[in-house]
């Protein structure tokens, strides 16, 4: 459509930049989404777990009777493969987020900023 020859060329490049600043900033929106998504859904299952593991406590509490050693291994194993995920997870967005330190910009005429 950009490519019509009744388009005065200077209008042209104007509405092309129009376009490539408008898909950068979809697609930044796009990842913000995705990363807060992700957040919230670690957020949703650490609390669910935090729940029925405080629940699994209260449980054998109120019975006085005390967790059996191999559930009490279980829930260190479980905690340390949690605690691993989490910095996994943390590594692989630092990385994800890394990309944007090394992508293009453009300076147009004007001085504004935006993705080549």
């Amino acid at each position: 459509m950009l490519k019509q020859p009744a388009l005065n060329p200077d209008k042209r490049d104007t509405l092309s930049f129009r376009r490539l600043k408008t898909i950068a900033q979809f697609k930044y929106d796009m990842m913000t989404l995705t990363i807060n998504t992700a957040e919230e859904t670690i957020r949703c299952h650490t609390h669910i777990i935090a729940n029925e593991k405080k629940k699994l406590i209260d449980t054998s509490s109120y019975g006085q009777n005390p967790l059996p050693k191999t559930l009490v291994q279980l829930m260190t194993i479980i905690t340390a493969r949690q605690t691993y995920m989490t910095q996994r997870s943390q590594q692989i967005l630092k990385q994800k987020l890394s990309v944007f330190d090394h992508a293009p910009v453009a300076i147009n005429v004007a001085g504004v900023i935006g993705a080549n």
